[in-house]
């Protein structure tokens, strides 16, 4: 099976329609077929994990990541190897600024991780 990360959130003023997206990636991905992780970035851009089938979080886990007991975190980006580690691919969720004007692919790409959507340039 291929493991995907699913990402979401972030800085952007788009960080609740971001959210909304990587639930719904998260909810249409075969379990048969994917392993999923969801990763919530915060407005501090803080990471969050979580391995938990999506269809046991409401919006409330997603939306306060910290204080739901499905999530792990948070972990700053600089030390955040522990969750990409393993991973296949990463599909991105992101919106607005930072999701979509190539930083976060950037980072994506010093990690090795192959991502869906925009690249870097």
């Amino acid at each position: 099976m291929k493991k995907v990360i699913v990402i979401m959130g972030g800085p952007s003023a788009e960080h609740e329609v971001s959210l909304s997206t990587g639930r719904e990636i998260l909810r249409h991905l075969d379990t048969a077929k994917y392993v999923k992780r969801a990763v919530i970035i915060s407005r501090e851009k803080q990471f969050f994990y979580c391995d938990t089938d999506v269809t046991l979080l409401n919006e409330k886990d997603f939306s306060d990541p910290g204080n739901s007991s499905h999530f792990r975190g948070p972990v700053a980006p600089a030390q955040s190897q522990e969750i990409w580690n393993g991973y296949d691919v990463a599909l991105l969720g992101l919106h607005g600024e930072f999701g979509e004007d190539g930083r976060f692919q950037g980072f994506l790409e010093t990690l090795g991780i192959p991502y869906t959507g925009s690249g870097v340039l």
